[in-house]
């Protein structure tokens, strides 16, 4: 029995923003040479890359694609039901991903493409 409704977990998948999740809070082992990656909690690789338009990672090295869920399973070494939890208590907190941040501030029924935009609007800004 699932002990999370389908909202609680679309919400922990696509929410968070996974390249906040992987710089944040799981502080995987990270590599700038021109291209920013992240070392493969399964096979250890550097041969990664994150897809912002569909919140998920990938490891072309084990061709592994990875939502935030699997993120926190695999490098945290625990089961499904924990790693929900956690993320759920990440929404909790004022620790909350940039998109997070951006629904409150609005205070309008979240959309991930504007707040997606708005991201990159600041980028841009800070670039």
């Amino acid at each position: 029995m699932n002990p999370f409704s389908k909202q609680h977990l679309f919400q922990v998948r696509n929410s968070i923003d996974i390249h906040w999740l992987i710089n944040e809070k799981l502080i995987l082992e990270r590599q700038f040479n021109g291209i920013w990656r992240f070392r493969c909690p399964l096979c250890q690789g550097f041969h990664t890359a994150i897809a912002k338009k569909t919140n998920l990672a990938r490891c072309f090295d084990c061709q592994k694609n990875f939502n935030t869920i699997d993120l926190v399973i695999f490098s945290k070494h625990t089961n499904f039901v924990p790693a929900v939890k956690w993320l759920l208590s990440l929404l909790d907190t004022t620790n909350v991903s940039p998109l997070n941040d951006l629904q409150k501030k609005e205070s309008k029924p979240f959309d991930r493409k504007l707040a997606l935009r708005e991201i990159e609007r600041m980028k841009q800004i800070i670039r």
